[in-house]
Formats: structure tokens, sequence, C-alpha cells
């Protein structure tokens, strides 16, 4: 029997006001990263970018920018 799909979004700040937590380097990786991958929704405003995945593409890329950018983020995952 096939495991349910867990939905998961994460959102990547694209500039704040109030911390430091923004980096635009992980915001163009993570861009890129999306090109490759068949999302369930991705969504991008003026300050946001917004991934909705399965929970191992989320838990995946999270790895990948753990890894190369010590980025962890300041939000957890919202997983429906």
């Amino acid at each position: 029997m096939a495991e349910p799909l867990v939905k998961v979004t994460q959102t990547f700040k694209k500039f704040t006001r109030y911390n430091d937590h923004h980096r635009p380097d992980v915001v163009d990786h993570v861009r890129s990263w999306a090109k490759g991958q068949i999302l369930i929704a991705q969504y991008e405003d003026a300050s946001i970018l917004k991934i909705t995945g399965s929970e191992a593409q989320v838990d995946a890329l999270l790895a990948e920018l753990k890894s190369k950018f010590s980025w962890t983020p300041a939000e957890p995952s919202e997983k429906k």
C-alpha cells in the first residue's frame, strides 16, 4: 500500500526589516532547485519565495541548504 502524500510548504524570505535571516544566495539556490523539481506549488512575490512539495523533497532541500550554506529556516515547514 502506498503511503499518503504529506504536503510540506517552506517559505524563504527575500528581505526582512526586523532580522537578518534573509540570504539572497539561499533564495537563488532554491529558485534553481525548484526548476528541476515537480512541485505541488510554487509562489513568489516581492517579499517571499514559497515552495510546496512532498515531505521528502522539502527535507532533501533543507538538508542541502544546511550542508552548502549552513542555513536553517527561521520558521519550521508547514505540513498538511
